[in-house]
């Protein structure tokens, strides 16, 4: 059928693309290539192929063409909280966050509004929570991004009871100790030698 031929040549390029990465900078340049690319990236559904397209995210994750292009089918802003379910692969969660992380650093009026959402702050809570690895490394990286931004802070601890925040505090606090732990070893005043 029409649909196991698309994805049998989406397989092969997304495999042809971890092999020679420059071919995934063809999904930034065409646009029929980019709306086939974007379906399969958007369709946690087949979680298998999702992974396999999202190396091709990963790659062109520092591109503003390539961003341009997402914004034309979802407001980039959106991307999580609108692609993202229990059912999204990893690979799609590094790649969406990791282009989060890129367009919020280069555009001020961008992590403006996304300082100022409430909800997209949620989902990253909520992804730092449910993800283990790559994917709860860089959603905590967009969250501390945003969360240095005052207002962001506020509109979080806002929408969250008292006892919520002081959880994520802790959370996070031991978070932080245990990552410092690995960087230096395990090592401390009371480590054995």
């Amino acid at each position: 059928s029409d649909g196991q031929i698309r994805g049998a040549a989406t397989d092969l390029f997304a495999s042809a693309c971890r092999c020679l990465p420059e071919l995934c900078f063809l999904v930034a340049r065409d646009k029929d290539a980019f709306h086939a690319f974007f379906d399969v990236f958007a369709d946690s559904s087949d979680r298998e192929r999702q992974t396999l397209v999202s190396h091709i995210a990963n790659v062109l994750g520092n591109i503003p063409e390539f961003h341009h292009l997402l914004s034309t089918r979802c407001p980039l802003g959106d991307l999580l909280k609108t692609l993202v379910t229990d059912a999204t692969s990893d690979q799609a969660v590094v790649a969406l966050c990791r282009i989060l992380l890129c367009v919020t650093k280069n555009d001020e009026d961008f992590k403006d509004r996304l300082c100022w959402d409430v909800d997209l702050l949620q989902c990253l809570v909520r992804l730092w929570y449910a993800r283990a690895g790559a994917a709860k490394f860089y959603a905590l990286q967009l969250l501390q991004l945003l969360l240095s931004e005052e207002r962001a802070a506020r509109i979080l601890t806002e929408s969250a009871s008292e006892g919520q925040v002081m959880v994520l505090i802790e959370d996070l606090n031991k978070h932080r100790i245990l990552a410092e732990a690995q960087e230096t070893g395990g090592g401390g005043p009371f480590a054995p030698e």
